[in-house]
């Protein structure tokens, strides 16, 4: 006969709380012996879940489990710790520690849309595109970043490959075809013979100065009380100023043609 300290008569008890636990044991000829057994409680692996929880169409995001011995996900993602996930949904983890206990670990991936396709063409010295509004605009020529150039136009300094990229307010980027400009169309590279001019001017979010002597210059540009705000040396033909955060007023652009010893002196209309 059995009993049990929580008054079960059973040779075997279900024991659910930590805790001793004490077996009397009375045989036939009525004598008795006991045991006292301590039970304790294991803890659970405490999972893990490390990655974006976001990904833009047409990309995937990664996932990795970490904190147990081994793993199984639902939706037939596999059983090891990291997985690449394609689709939005709840996606949840069985993890399992080296003593054999278990605990789950679930997370909610979510599809971000990507912005419209960027469209530009070339307007003459220019290159306009549209529906960009509300995105971060990226220009690239041959396939390198043009710094500053974050505006829906901007100016062609010289023949190459164009493109443009926008990234809209969930992360995601989508790019347009390159457009490639040749020299058969304006270059911006005026003949030795022209002088500097800016165009446009009066200007809103970008001026290009022309005309430049290719031997050497330095430009000077001056706020409207006559502060210097930047001097930049170069040997080329073009420099283009990105002036959308520029305030609205009158500014005076110096060119100091180095080979020639000569100053132009330009002055520039901000709107």
């Amino acid at each position: 006969r059995f009993l049990w300290s929580t008054n079960a008569a059973n040779s075997s008890i279900i024991v659910q709380t930590p805790g001793l636990y004490r077996v009397t044991v009375t045989n036939l000829a009525g004598c008795t012996a006991a045991q006292t057994l301590e039970i304790s409680t294991l803890p659970l692996p405490a999972v893990q879940l490390n990655g974006a929880t976001a990904f833009c169409a047409g990309a995937r995001t990664s996932i990795t489990a970490s904190g147990a011995a081994s793993y199984a996900w639902s939706s037939g993602l596999g059983a090891t710790p990291t997985v690449s996930i394609d689709a939005a949904n709840t996606y949840t983890v069985t993890a399992t520690a080296a003593d054999g206990c278990t605990n789950t670990a679930t997370l909610t991936i979510t599809e971000l849309a990507l912005p419209d396709l960027p469209a530009f063409s070339q307007v003459n010295d220019s290159l306009i595109s549209t529906n960009t509004a509300g995105n971060t605009i990226f220009w690239y020529y041959n396939n390198m970043l043009i710094a500053n150039a974050t505006t829906s136009t901007i100016a062609i300094a010289q023949p190459g490959s164009y493109r443009i990229c926008v990234q809209n307010a969930g992360g995601c980027l989508r790019c347009a075809n390159d457009i490639s400009v040749t020299g058969v169309v304006s270059t911006n590279k005026s003949p030795s013979n022209s002088l500097p001019e800016l165009l446009p001017n009066p200007a809103t979010d970008f001026t290009l100065l022309r005309g430049l002597p290719e031997t050497g210059c330095n430009v000077q540009i001056f706020g409207a009380t006559g502060q210097l705000l930047e001097t930049i040396d170069l040997r080329e033909a073009s420099l283009y100023l990105n002036t959308i955060n520029w305030q609205s007023a009158f500014y005076v652009v110096l060119v100091h043609d180095l080979a020639q010893a000569k100053t132009y002196s330009l002055r520039l209309i901000i709107l």
